[in-house]
């Protein structure tokens, strides 16, 4: 390999999903500080659950891996910046269909909460269901509960 190349293969993918202890120390800093964030944003404001678009656009086809949005093919990968929001601090959170697009797919809105408030967020994502009925296409039945098959 020269100078300036690129690692090629393999070796480029463990580069990539490797990091030193120092950057690893780091990251771990970050992430105790943006915890220790949204605990105060939960206790401050009195917030039990915060409500967020599940991702950017509503769910593509589970036979894709891509998207188009605005004319432009994207990765799949890129509808996951809402979860990326609180889920790598272990926060607790859930996705909830409220909507179908066009084409029949759903549309979701993603509840988090504090830690250790996994029954809170069961409980709201019930009540959503309930007020919001199920949408068409989707099995009848309580929250959280795994369809009759």
């Amino acid at each position: 390999m020269g100078c300036g190349s690129r690692p090629r293969g393999r070796g480029r993918l463990r580069r990539h999903r490797t990091q030193t202890h120092r950057a690893w120390l780091r990251a771990n800093e970050e992430r105790l500080w943006l915890r220790e964030t949204w605990q105060r944003f939960f206790a401050e404001a009195e917030h039990d659950v915060l409500i967020t678009p599940a991702a950017p656009t509503p769910a593509i086809s589970a036979s894709s891996r891509t998207l188009v949005v605005d004319g432009v093919e994207r990765s799949f990968f890129d509808q996951t910046s809402w979860a990326n929001l609180t889920n790598h601090v272990g926060l607790p959170s859930l996705v909830v269909p409220v909507a179908q697009n066009v084409d029949g797919l759903p549309i979701g809105v993603q509840l988090v909460g504090p830690a250790y408030s996994d029954p809170t967020l069961l409980a709201m994502a019930e009540v959503l269901a309930s007020l919001l009925g199920c949408p068409p296409g989707l099995p009848e039945g309580r929250a959280g509960e795994a369809p009759d098959r």
